[in-house]
């Protein structure tokens, strides 16, 4: 994994950490999406996972229906533990028990959730419709991102047109083109 990689997946799980342990859990959500850049970059999974897992989290902290739930204490350790053995791996450049220390969030998370039954998706397909949705309005097309993400383009499309990302896209007028043009074949 390449050292800025790291670092910012390094940044992403030492604010998810200290916002989970210190009960900040409103800084997880703009968490998730700071690495969004980086994605669009490199297209690391870890990168993704990361994303997913945070953006998964700050979802389970925030909605009262999750923090009701009567094994929201122990989730809340294991999270805690599971996210601090990630990033003290990861700081070392232990990427196998990194990745192993993901895996079992994710598992964690799908586990917890599930137990839930909120939602009709999975929490975890929707953090990465939520990612993909990000992918595309920093400049990915619908595919590249629904394929980053793993999910298909058929679940992004109602993302991006609930969200009317496709209209968000700066416009330059008819006469600024022109001008553009004209400097280009001078």
């Amino acid at each position: 994994m390449e050292r800025h990689v790291s670092k910012d997946i390094e940044h992403l799980l030492d604010g998810a950490y200290g916002a989970i342990k210190g009960k900040r859990f409103n800084y997880l959500h703009g968490l998730s999406n700071h690495v969004i850049h980086s994605l669009t970059i490199y297209r690391q999974k870890e990168i993704l996972n990361v994303a997913i897992i945070v953006y998964s989290l700050s979802k389970i902290f925030e909605k009262e229906r999750y923090t009701k739930q009567k094994n929201i204490l122990q989730f809340t350790k294991k999270t805690i533990e599971l996210l601090d053995k990630a990033r003290t791996n990861l700081k070392k450049q232990n990427i196998a028990y990194f990745k192993d220390a993901i895996n079992s969030l994710i598992k964690l998370i799908r586990s917890f959730t599930k137990k839930a039954e909120i939602y009709t998706h999975d929490l975890l397909d929707i953090a990465k419709i939520d990612k993909a949705s990000h992918l595309y309005r920093h400049g990915m097309s619908l595919g590249e991102a629904a394929e980053t993400t793993g999910t298909s383009k058929w679940e992004l499309m109602p993302e991006i047109a609930q969200t009317k990302i496709h209209e968000q896209i700066d416009k330059i007028n008819i006469k600024d083109r022109l001008n553009l043009i004209k400097e280009l074949f001078k």
